[in-house]
This record gives structure tokens, C-alpha cells and sequence, in this order.
């Protein structure tokens, strides 16, 4: 993540970053996404036993929009289109990208 290579100074794949800003919905809206049953996925209780969750880690455009404070992996998840989103979940990690140099200025 850019956090990562910003404050510990280590190599990051910034193009594995780009591409989750990339793939990730821009619509704030936070609809509710089921993906309990998938059939390309399986449904775990770990690490986090109260809910069911993803047994890998879907794209951001096949998952509900999230803060970082949030499970990504949990199967269901969102509000039925009652909640919008702040957007820092984009927000932060583009600028973040664009300050430190990972990102680039669009030409």
C-alpha cells in the first residue's frame, strides 16, 4: 500500500494500488452486495467469528463500497442504499499516491 511505502520506505507493487483505484466503484451509495451465495466462492467464520465471510478476497468492483474500518471480506455488507459514503476510502489512497510520487499527473 502506499502507507507502507511512504512511512517504512519499502517497495510496494503501485501498480497492484493503481489498479484497486482503478476497478474500485466510484458510486458512494452504499447498496447491499450479498455475495453469501457465489458459487466461486466459500463461506468461512475466520478470522472473524460473528458473520460469514469470503474464503479470498473479491475485486472492489464485486464488493460493496467500504471504509477501511470494515471487513473487505465479509459476504454481505452494505446498507440497502440508505448510506453515502465519504469516498476516503479513494480519496486518500489516490492522493496519497499522487504526493509520494507513486502515482503519476495524468497527461
Amino acid at each position: 500500500s502506499f502507507t507502507c511505502g511512504a512511512i517504512a520506505d519499502i517497495d510496494i507493487d503501485a501498480e497492484a494500488c493503481v489498479e484497486f483505484l482503478r476497478d474500485a466503484p466510484l458510486d458512494l451509495i452504499e447498496w447491499t452486495v450479498d455475495n453469501s451465495s457465489r458459487e466461486d466462492v466459500s463461506l468461512v467464520r475466520s478470522p472473524e467469528l460473528d458473520h460469514w465471510q469470503l474464503d479470498r478476497l473479491l475485486p472492489p468492483s464485486e464488493r460493496a463500497v467500504m471504509r477501511w474500518d470494515k471487513n473487505p471480506w465479509s459476504a454481505v455488507r452494505g446498507f440497502g442504499g440508505q448510506v453515502e459514503s465519504t469516498g476516503v476510502y479513494w480519496l486518500l489512497p489516490y492522493w496519497m499516491g499522487r504526493y509520494y510520487g507513486f502515482i503519476g499527473a495524468a497527461e
